[in-house]
């Protein structure tokens, strides 16, 4: 998870180092380029390095970084003798402005890319806004710095050379301060990210695209994510074991819903989440399930791919203060026949319910013991 957040968030200051590393260096020793390459290629290829080995899966993405570096250090070392003072000094940083400002004046575009060529296209997208507004920033740095130095040359008389270095400084300064702040940023963010319960975000074929936090997720802003989601329908004869929500859940609160309903948390496998909420809900560890069938549902706040199981395990259970948090009782088939149509079932129970009914898996209590329900479920499959 720790990976996974780290390379959804990104500190955008590592791709825009070797280019700035090359443009401080020009400026200082503007009567020889060569040292810029001669400092800024060791440090490129470190940093290479270092995505490498700790961000391998975004390497391909730094690398672009490099290649606009490169491109702006050619061109520059081709045309820097064609100027003189005072445009020498700021003639790298009006070169590479238009290149930082790539990632935004393409984002539409480059967006479309990573879709196509990335199953991890909402934390790229995200990686993608942290570098426009890092670029954006740096380019307001440098334009300021660079029409500064020039209306300082050009029309101040008294005290001009201090004027110059205290503006070359203070631009040092600002870049310096912009990295640190963006990189005490980013790791205060991952912190705050790690806290919380982040969800698959997964196509129609449930194929995973991207992720996000739960609670954004939920937060009814308009976008609905699909979410991967466990169920177990547990059955003991003619009886189910149903919970009953409570009144802070979201989503169809005080209904009666299956004993086992769960998000797959990231890089969680469905049965991994139906063991973690057998375990947290029952203190139960073996849960048995086999598995019934997909489906989709959509409820105010989300579309959820269900995975659908059954089980039996559950008969000798003792729920108690401890293991039952949530309202928690077996029901007769009749019972739930009786209250189908009261509004008292969550919506997906219903359609589960209605699931069960046409397989003939709950005609005369069929689903009695594990190996029997194994070949009902099995019998029973299109």
């Amino acid at each position: 998870m720790k990976k996974f957040i780290n390379e959804s968030f990104f500190n955008p200051v590592i791709h825009v180092i070797p280019i700035l590393t090359f443009l401080l260096l020009e400026t200082h020793y503007y009567n020889d380029i060569r040292i810029a390459w001669v400092v800024s290629l060791p440090v490129t290829i470190l940093f290479a390095f270092y995505v490498y080995f700790f961000y391998r899966s975004l390497l391909s993405w730094f690398l672009v970084s490099v290649s606009v570096y490169l491109c702006v250090a050619v061109i520059i070392s081709f045309t820097h003798d064609l100027f003189s003072i005072p445009f020498l000094v700021v003639y790298g940083k009006l070169v590479a402005i238009p290149f930082l400002l790539i990632p935004w004046i393409f984002k539409k575009y480059i967006l479309m890319l990573v879709a196509k060529i990335s199953n991890k296209k909402i934390a790229m997208e995200n990686n993608l806004n942290e570098l426009i507004r890092t670029t954006n920033a740096i380019v307001i740095i440098l334009l300021v710095f660079s029409l500064s130095f020039l209306i300082i040359f050009f029309f101040v008389t008294e005290n001009r050379i201090q004027l110059l270095y205290l503006t070359y400084n203070i631009n040092i300064a600002l870049l310096l301060f912009y990295f640190i702040f963006q990189t005490i940023r980013v790791f205060a963010v991952r912190r705050s990210l790690i806290n919380e319960e982040w969800v698959p975000i997964v196509n129609d074929n449930g194929k995973e695209i991207g992720s996000i936090d739960f609670t954004t997720s939920m937060e009814n802003t308009g976008v609905k994510f699909m979410h991967p989601v466990a169920r177990v329908i547990v059955m003991a004869g003619n009886k189910m074991l149903l919970r009953k929500r409570t009144f802070q859940d979201k989503v169809n609160p005080d209904t009666w819903d299956h004993a086992i309903c769960t998000h797959v948390r990231l890089k969680e496998s469905v049965i991994d989440a139906i063991k973690r909420s057998a375990s947290e809900l029952y203190g139960l560890e073996e849960v048995g399930p086999e598995f019934l069938s997909n489906y989709k549902i959509e409820n105010k706040y989300e579309y959820q791919h269900v995975h659908l199981f059954l089980s039996c395990r559950f008969s000798d259970v003792v729920f108690n203060s401890e293991t039952n948090k949530h309202q928690t009782k077996w029901w007769t088939l009749q019972q739930i026949q009786d209250e189908l149509s009261s509004g008292i079932f969550t919506d997906n129970f219903i359609k589960e319910f209605e699931l069960l009914n046409r397989s003939g898996l709950i005609d005369m209590g069929r689903c009695q013991c594990e190996c029997k329900l194994r070949d009902e479920v099995q019998k029973n499959k299109p």
